[in-house]
């Protein structure tokens, strides 16, 4: 009897621990697999100091980071804040409009930093401040992107940079990209410490002159590009851009020096399926009938007798027309030879290879692969767009 008691416990034993490893595989996917989401929600209350708002975010991406932007009654847009999103995927933060701050409405939004995703807009109406209550001295610092800011008393010197204040590792780093020291912002402590700190800049690198994640656009045109690692980055279709959770309202208009400026990247992937290649010869739009389906009943013209003369169409069975070359079938996709270097208005320069453009990622991959400008051909933006999307070449230095 004892015996069969702890066969049957062994048995109860080994079961429960075959239970615990499969819910340690597969419980943790389970609970951390979440839809990404982002919505933010706040509530305000009037302080002496000024509007307090508490900043709810929810359905972001658990163990990330979140950055919250502002765009100004004026049209500016910057990065007021950075914060870590909980493992649930929410978090709560509360930022200061301090007494005496410019009157007007507001825009708040969230982006989840792992997806890059927008959250929605919340508005906020900042009233207007008599003369007799603003108190310029108290006024709190409002990082803009781009700053060169140090404490105080402190030769330390940081770049605020994406929401962060970031420090020079040296003066010669400081130098190397152009900045001067009349340019320095001299801050009272607490504001430059109220600025979440990121890495070092150990070496030279790109400032853009608008945050990551910032939407641009050059006046007069539809082109929208995303401020990606101080590149514009050009966003190919409305599908993508809306995927992303953008707003039109988030696009900032600029102009022809300020969108020069501003370096190229990589083109975001688009999410819609690729162009379907049609070789040349071949009439666009034309599909085969469905498996199973019969074709439909065609009158057959009469062929003329086999002749030696060789066939406009090569292997083609079409007979000519009495006395003319029949016309070969005209495609929409225009051609242009392998190897042909196009660009259209925009600053991107494509390749033809197969009869599909690919892109050219930047200026370096450009003059790596021993092309010149003079072989650049230019082309309308409707001709440019006809022809079908190859892969991007590999990025070279």
């Amino acid at each position: 009897m004892t015996r069969l008691r702890f066969i049957i416990y062994g048995q109860i034993l080994w079961s429960v621990t075959c239970i615990s490893l499969i819910l340690s595989l597969f419980v943790p996917s389970m609970i951390y697999s979440q839809v990404v989401s982002p919505r933010i929600s706040l509530t305000s209350s009037q302080d002496p100091s000024g509007i307090i708002l508490n900043i709810k975010g929810m359905s972001f991406s658990g163990g990330s980071m979140a950055t919250l932007y502002a765009k100004n009654p004026d049209g500016s847009q910057v990065a007021i804040q950075n914060t870590d999103i909980s493992k649930d995927g929410t978090f709560n933060i509360s930022h200061l409009f301090p007494t005496g701050y410019p009157a007007g409405t507001y825009q708040l939004w969230a982006t989840d930093n792992a997806t890059g995703k927008f959250s929605n807009i919340v508005g906020v109406n900042v009233p207007s401040t008599p003369k007799a209550e603003i108190k310029t001295p108290l006024q709190t610092y409002m990082a803009n992107h781009g700053d060169l800011i140090r404490a105080k008393g402190d030769a330390k010197i940081y770049l605020v940079q994406n929401g962060q204040r970031r420090c020079f590792a040296n003066e010669k780093v400081f130098k190397q990209m152009g900045f001067k020291r009349n340019s320095v912002k001299d801050l009272d402590p607490q504001d430059v410490m109220n600025i979440p700190e990121g890495p070092p800049i150990w070496s030279k690198e790109i400032v853009g002159s608008y945050p990551d994640g910032t939407l641009i656009r050059l006046q007069g045109k539809t082109q929208t590009y995303l401020i990606q690692g101080g590149r514009k980055c050009y966003i190919p279709d409305p599908e993508t851009f809306q995927s992303r959770g953008y707003s039109w309202n988030q696009v900032i208009e600029v102009d022809q020096g300020t969108f020069d400026s501003i370096l190229t990247g990589i083109p975001i992937p688009s999410i819609k399926p690729p162009f379907q290649y049609i070789p040349p010869g071949q009439i666009p739009g034309i599909q085969p009938p469905p498996v199973g389906t019969p074709p439909p009943y065609q009158q057959q013209p009469l062929l003329p007798p086999p002749s030696s003369q060789p066939s406009p169409y090569g292997s083609s069975t079409t007979p000519p027309t009495t006395g003319l070359t029949p016309p070969q079938p005209q495609s929409s996709v225009p051609f242009f030879p392998n190897g042909t270097l196009i660009k259209g208005s925009g600053p991107d320069i494509y390749v033809i290879e197969n009869g599909v453009r690919r892109l050219i990622p930047s200026m370096e991959t450009f003059n790596a692969m021993g092309f010149n400008w003079g072989s650049v051909i230019n082309v309308d933006d409707q001709k440019l767009g006809s022809l079908p999307m190859g892969i991007p070449f590999p990025k070279k230095r």
